[in-house]
């Protein structure tokens, strides 16, 4: 989150935070002025205004338009346009639980009355309804309050006896609550727009009045008669988004647009300058200590501190009045409410009114929190109970350092048994037993009443308890008193003892002598009273608390215990828990976590393969269920369980499926279980029917998954036709016609690959499967699971390899054992191992006798190649193993230990750089067969160890081939980057040399005919070379010095030419020089020149491809013209001309008389647009001239003769690269003129 301060004065004014999220409607838990609650366009958050606002979702929902909480802080009320929610706060849980959900329409306003026993709802279904808050049930007796317009504003007054509510467009009424009878109607109107979904339009503030906005004033209103009081302007403004009313009536905060005005509600005046926001404000909120104001602006969050805005306290004290409620007239005949008391004594202790309730109801840190606003209030707090009360509260928290120095400052102030109780209990928490020892004697000698002193004694043993001596005060305890009553509570206290130590059985007894009821209620002393506030422990309920704790503690554990214990508690205290809401809320909540964490830990055991903890668990949770969706689910899912372990549970599994039958027959799942468990006992016939019942519970059933999976699912007859289908579809893609059964060793073509899948186990299990696999892409993903291939990358051995005439009718086990025999059955056992049926090897694969056959499997290699799942890859010669390299870090003598790998003849070989290229998951082995890197995973249907990732492995492919590792991965098949994959080729052999070409048809993914002969070794490449600059337009292929080939004199005739790159050839340009250039050449060219270079531009970019068919090339370039003279003594040619600076031409051959020219054809490097792209005049004459000054940079040439028999052109060899330069004072019509188509042969 992003936070923002603001300061004014030196003083920090405000705080703005990012919540990421649309801030929709706010509100303070009262009694707790650091909380609130938000609710945004997707959740609603408990937040608190320390640790920048950070946020715990209470649940995941629709997020809030409005919401409210109790004045106990227990209940919040979120409305939303799916309905209402009401959730509870439990004394455990800082997070609510929800309790109750009504759907109406558009719940915009929500409100609750001051006694915590009503909610009131206000909706866009032009309704107001109030309901009973801990039952979410309609208030008896009373129907819903009708309105004319959507319903925008609710509010109880404080003493709960009247309503207002307001609408949109229309007026403000006011209710009686009890009978729901309309008191009076104020004819204002509140609002003419609608402008945000969380619009406060009338208020009640804690003396009955109403505050509402109209016609751009606030109005103050009596709620006796509506007449007026007083009013302000709001500046024009007709209609603020937002308006609220600070807790003491002292300060209301309107929004316009994203400002917020903060007035006195006494005077009208405006307080300070107007709080300016970045975004339009939505929502408004006062904190309980009326001093801070939090404001919602899209999805930000502002804190504004109002005491560093004025220095008018008075506006945020409670004054003697605010905390008296005046009542209103009853007009339902209810009895006032009395004010709550201001403070609390008991025995030792004297309990601060603002801390009382959240601690009573065991919300701790609110409890410490409101004493820490306390104390924090002008003036400064010295009372010594203040401090000793929070160092007990802070070390309840396991905050011992702060409880330690409260606790000090409280005995600072006067020294007092609940000080020197409170520093104990610090040191306590702190683990300072010896030095609390010793604060503990000290209460020895209190001077006080007799009850003080018996009470201090009991402290005494518990906080001595607390400090390890567990064993010696559990029976001093006892001793304290011989007082019948005291009796009790002394057996009350041991067994809190015993509850501490988690000793239950102990505990349950200890309380039973005590002799008081299990569960409430039972009279509780004031000395169980201080005991309870000091250390959190209760006597009222114990029994029942020991058992419920024992539960909470066995789900902890995730033990299924918890739900037995449960049943156990539940059913004894079946009374008691019936008639105490604390309870049955505690079972509510308990059975619902013990439903989720076991259900759960059972589904994870069952995901796990611990079949027999997953059957405990889901048997322990099963008497919780009832009869519904719950219990279906969880015996299908049992009888999973039972059905994995194997046969002996197979009756328990068949009985599980039988029962969810039972509970439900019209649905296919439990039949589903059934099928799967007869199938697995071979009950064929049983297992059929129960598939027939699937098939018919599909057909019938309109349930939603039903319906999905009877789109998907298929009929045994039907199923053998889409097997069939299937086999077909994944048999006609491109793979090898003829594969290796490593299960039988014979050699397999697509009928018998797809007659050994029918004969399968795998294809029964298709057919009658559990219904999970009727489902045409699981029927895919299976299918293919079966028929996945590995290949074979290897070098061939001198002495032949095993061919297909071998084995076309004997198995790779019947071979000889000669080495390469036995290179190919440990291939095909390796594959096996890998879990794979089907192996490819070149060797014997292809049936070398038939030509097509022979031509289809040369040009598909690298698609098979790429098309199986594991390519194993025998590296002849390379003996030693790397198993201690590790996947990614690269050792100091790595380069040293990959030696045997980089110069293995693997490393040389034409064919394997495309195998190794195509393959994706790859395994090495050394000579000895043995894994040359560590293979952590042979799994084929989890992720496989790929050799290919391992950083070894990386740097040992850029030793061979000079690339690095992501200059390898970039290298994809096609004829992008033609000229560093000719490179590569270059550097390895074939021993034949067709090869040299036919092996990288599939990189380049070009297809021609493969033929052998003599007649075509010296015609392979050129016509390899000759489809792909055809294909790919990239005459680099044609930047080469050398010997010419046959098939064109513009190709070479051996590949090895390749070694050096094209950049020899093509003009090296450099934008910021062609810049320079350009600004010269505008200052000296004439407008016809600039003309002139625009022409050749368009004509440069307007020209053909190059493309080459039957050994013709078309060749689009710029053709200089040559007069060339031999130098008698060195016997170099010197050529003129007349574009060009004079060139020497190195050749020992002589060239023939016939006209001769210097081509330039690289200028589709040069051009600097794109074909097909319109430019502007000033783009298209700015892009002319960076191709003129790029056309003047140096270049190699090729030497091209005119044939005077067939007016081609032939290319002339020469011994050296020709670098040619235009002449300085070359025009762009000159270069114009010499733009040409040539052909070449």
């Amino acid at each position: 989150m992003d936070v923002l301060r603001g300061l004014v004065g030196g003083k920090e004014t405000m705080k703005v935070i990012d919540v990421n999220s649309k801030i929709q409607a706010l509100a303070f838990l009262p009694g707790e002025p650091l909380r609130f609650v938000s609710g945004e366009e997707s959740t609603v958050q408990l937040r608190h205004l320390r640790n920048d606002l950070m946020g715990e979702p209470i649940e995941p929902s629709a997020g809030a338009l409005a919401i409210a909480a109790s004045s106990d802080g227990i209940w919040i009320v979120t409305g939303a346009t799916d309905g209402f929610t009401i959730w509870k706060r439990m004394s455990d849980k800082d997070v609510p639980v929800k309790m109750k959900h009504h759907a109406i329409q558009g719940v915009r306003t929500v409100d609750i009355s001051s006694d915590s026993k009503w909610v009131v709802t206000g909706s866009d279904a032009r309704t107001v309804d109030v309901w009973e808050l801990s039952t979410g049930e309609r208030r008896q007796g009373l129907q819903s309050l009708k309105h004319e317009y959507n319903v925008v504003a609710v509010r109880f007054c404080p003493c709960g006896k009247r309503l207002a509510t307001a609408t949109l467009f229309g007026s403000v009424r006011i209710y009686a609550t009890g009978s729901g009878k309309k008191l009076f109607t104020i004819p204002i109107s509140v609002m003419s727009t609608f402008a945000s979904p969380n619009v406060t339009l009338a208020l009640f503030a804690n003396a009955p009045q109403i505050f509402a906005v109209s016609q751009g004033q606030i109005k103050r209103l009596k709620s006796e008669d509506g007449s007026l009081i007083s009013q302000w302007a709001t500046r024009g403004i007709k209609h603020p988004a937002s308006v609220t009313l600070s807790p003491n009536s002292k300060l209301i905060a309107y929004s316009i647009n994203a400002t917020v005005v903060l007035r006195d509600t006494a005077t009208g005046d405006q307080i300070g300058e107007p709080l300016k926001h970045e975004e339009n404000v939505s929502c408004l909120a006062f904190s309980p200590g009326n001093d801070h104001l939090i404001v919602g602006a899209n999805t930000t969050l502002a804190i504004w501190y109002l005491r560093n805005l004025t220095s008018d306290n008075s506006l945020f004290e409670h004054t003697t009045e605010q905390g008296r409620i005046e009542p209103c007239v009853n007009h339902d005949q209810d009895t006032t409410e009395k004010p709550r008391p201001t403070t609390f004594s008991l025995p030792l202790m004297n309990i601060s009114n603002e801390a009382v309730k959240p601690w009573l109801h065991g919300f701790v840190k609110h409890a410490e929190e409101a004493l820490t606003a306390k104390i924090g209030s002008s003036p400064p707090v010295s009372d010594y109970n203040i401090f000793a009360n929070r160092a007990i509260l802070r070390g309840r928290l396991e905050d011992g350092e702060n409880a330690l120095k409260d606790a000090e400052l409280s005995l600072a102030l006067q020294i007092s048994p609940i000080g020197q109780i409170a520093k104990a209990v610090a040191l306590i928490r702190l683990g300072n037993y010896d030095q609390a020892k010793s604060e503990i004697k000290v209460l020895d000698d209190i001077p006080d009443s007799e009850e003080h002193k018996f009470l201090s004694k009991v402290i005494q043993c518990i906080l001595l308890c607390l400090s390890g001596d567990y064993h010696g005060q559990i029976l001093s305890v006892i001793h304290l008193s011989e007082d019948e009553e005291r009796q009790k509570l002394l057996y009350l206290v041991q067994s809190n003892m015993h509850l501490h130590e988690r000793i239950f059985e102990q505990a349950i007894q200890s309380h039973r002598r005590a002799q008081v009821p299990p569960v409430f209620p039972h009279h509780e002393t004031r000395e169980m009273w201080s005991i309870s506030f000091i250390f959190g422990w209760k006597f009222s309920g114990l029994e029942i608390q020991i058992q419920q704790r024992k539960c909470e503690m066995l789900l902890n554990k995730g033990s299924s215990e918890a739900a037995d214990l449960y049943i156990e508690v539940t059913s004894r205290y079946q009374r008691e828990i019936t008639l105490h809401v604390e309870l049955s809320d505690w079972s509510f909540v308990f059975k619902q976590q013990c439903l989720e964490k076991l259900e759960k830990l059972g589904d994870e055991a069952l995901k796990g393969g611990n079949y027999g903890e997953a059957i405990k668990q889901y048997t322990a949770i099963e008497p919780l269920m009832g009869d519904g969706d719950k219990i279906y689910d969880l015996l299908l899912k049992r009888s999973e369980a039972h059905a994995k372990i194997g046969s002996d549970n197979w009756t328990k599994a068949l009985q599980d499926a039988e029962k969810a039958i039972r509970l439900n027959s019209t649905m296919p799942w439990a039949y589903e279980k059934k099928h799967a468990v007869l199938y697995l006992n071979q009950s064929y016939r049983e297992a059929a029917e129960a598939l027939d019942q699937v098939i018919r519970c599909l057909t019938l059933s309109n349930d939603p998954k039903s319906v999905a999976q009877r789109d998907m699912g298929v009929k045994p007859a039907e199923a053998r036709k889409l097997i069939v289908d299937i086999i077909e579809e994944i048999l006609n893609q491109p793979r090898p016609q003829i594969l290796i059964d490593t299960k039988s060793g014979r050699l397999s073509n697509k009928d018998r690959q797809s007659e050994a899948f029918r004969a399968s186990l795998e294809y029964k299990e298709l057919v009658l499967s559990p219904f999970s696999h009727l489902h045409d892409s699981d029927w895919q993903r299976d299918i293919r699971r079966y028929f996945r291939y590995s290949t074979l990358s290897h070098t061939w051995e001198d002495n032949g390899e095993p061919e297909y005439r071998d084995l076309e009718k004997t198995t790779v086990a019947s071979l000889g054992s000669s080495l390469p025999n036995m290179k190919l059955q440990t291939f095909c056992k390796k594959t096996r191992e890998h879990g794979y049926r089907w192996a490819w090897s070149d060797t014997c694969c292809i049936n070398k006798s038939e030509r097509d056959v022979q031509d289809v499997s040369l040009r598909s290699m690298y698609r098979w190649y790429s098309g199986s799942s594991l390519t194993i890859v025998h590296l002849r010669g390379v003996q030693r193993q790397l198993l201690d390299i590790d996947t990614d870090a690269i050792p100091e003598d790595l380069d040293d230990l990959l030696q045997e790998f980089v110069k293995c003849k693997w490393n040389t070989r034409a064919w394997t750089l495309q195998e190794y290229f195509a393959s994706t998951v790859v395994h090495f082995y050394t000579d000895y067969w043995e894994p040359y890197l560590p293979i952590y995973t042979v799994d084929p249907d989890v992720e496989p160890t790929n050799h290919k990732n391992f950083a070894s492995i990386k740097r040992g492919m850029k030793l061979v081939t000079g690339l690095e590792a992501y200059a390898i991965d970039a290298l994809k098949p096609g004829s992008e980057q033609a000229r560093q994959k000719l490179r590569l080729a270059s550097m390895r052999t074939a021993t034949r040399r067709e090869d040299m070409a036919y092996s990288l048809l599939g990189i380049f993914k070009v297809t021609i005919e493969t033929i052998y002969g003599d007649d075509e070794v010296p015609r392979a490449l050129g016509r390899l070379l000759g489809a792909l600059l055809t294909q790919s337009a990239d005459v680099t292929i044609l930047a080469w010095t050398g010997v010419v080939s046959e098939y064109n004199s513009c190709l070479p005739s051996e590949i090895t030419v390749y070694r050096e790159l094209e950049s020899l050839y093509v003009p090296v340009t450099n934008e910021e020089s062609l810049e320079t250039s350009v600004r010269i050449m505008k200052s000296r060219l004439r407008p016809a020149d600039v003309e002139f270079a625009q022409k050749l531009h368009d004509s440069l970019l307007d020209s053909p491809s190059p493309d080459l068919h039957y050994g013709r090339l078309k060749l689009p370039c710029i053709s200089f013209p040559a007069t060339l003279n031999r130098d008698p003594i060195t016997r170099n040619y010197v050529a003129q001309f007349d574009l060009l600076d004079q060139i020497e031409i190195n050749t020992t051959n002589d060239l023939p008389r016939s006209r001769m020219f210097l081509v330039h054809p690289w200028f589709r490097f040069l051009l600097p647009t794109d074909p097909g792209i319109s430019l502007e005049d000033t783009a298209r004459e700015e892009n002319a001239l960076k191709l003129l000054a790029a056309l003047k940079q140096p270049f190699g040439a090729i030497l091209l003769a005119l044939n005077q028999s067939s007016r081609d052109y032939e290319r002339v060899a020469a011994d050296r690269l020709i670098t040619a330069r235009l002449r300085d004072d070359v025009s762009p019509q000159s270069l114009l003129a010499n733009v040409r188509v040539l052909y070449v042969r």
